[in-house]
């Protein structure tokens, strides 16, 4: 027959059992509530642990010089009770497998990042801009001795709802005095640059459905004359 309302059992999901963690000042161990058989077999085997949530800041981040797409990073704070332990870890993003990584250890209240695999919806696009002067990435004037290049960068967001995104370039370093490398025209203007990381240079977009937008960034490399320099680009 068919069960009224009052008589359909509710469902609930299943909860995982959880250690107990048995800490002294330099070690740690875990108490299983419950016996466990594990067969010597020479396999590996599981048993759960812990189960819990970490607060968690989702950034979309952009580096064109190397990939010409926007990745998912993840900066995770460890609010667990005991210490994380190193080993390999599996990332899952809206339940599909995006793949795994290696965890170092982590106290209680530290943070690590986490990447989460590329975001299809975010098109990122890097072009050489071509000079009045010059046929392509730069013009180079033997007379001065300077090369000057700028690129642009075209975000766009094909997500239904606003994104924020980071894109990051990075200027060229110089380790002689004779070379010198300054900034050209960055629209829009960055973000302060972050004292340990010199040269790192990010802008913060915010792009709302079908938006596009673009970043231009340049810099000028100063040398003597018939001197060859290399790592410009």
């Amino acid at each position: 027959g068919v069960k009224k309302d009052a008589d359909v059992e509710e469902s609930a999901p299943a909860e995982v059992e959880t250690a107990k963690t048995v800490s002294s000042e330099y070690a740690m161990s875990f108490s299983i509530p419950s016996r466990k058989d594990i067969p010597s077999d020479g396999s590996d085997h599981r048993v759960g642990v812990a189960q819990n949530s970490h607060p968690v800041k989702l950034t979309l981040v952009a580096v064109p010089r190397l990939s010409q797409a926007a990745y998912l990073e993840a900066k995770v704070t460890y609010g667990g009770e005991q210490n994380l332990l190193a080993g390999e870890a599996q990332l899952f993003r809206d339940g599909d497998f995006v793949g795994t990584t290696d965890l170092e250890a982590k106290a209680p209240g530290e943070t690590f990042d986490l990447g989460f695999g590329q975001d299809d919806q975010i098109h990122v696009e890097r072009k050489a801009m071509k000079d009045e002067e010059g046929d392509g990435k730069g013009i180079f004037d033997i007379n001065k001795g300077e090369h000057r290049y700028r690129w642009v960068t075209t975000i766009a967001n094909y997500h239904v709802g606003t994104r924020q995104v980071e894109v990051r370039e990075q200027l060229p370093r110089s380790r002689q005095q004779n070379i010198e490398v300054t900034a050209g025209e960055l629209k829009p203007k960055p973000a302060l640059e972050n004292p340990d990381k010199p040269g790192l240079l990010t802008w913060n977009l915010v792009l709302g459905p079908k938006e596009k937008t673009k970043v231009d960034f340049a810099y000028n490399v100063k040398y003597p004359g018939g001197v060859q320099v290399s790592g410009l680009e």
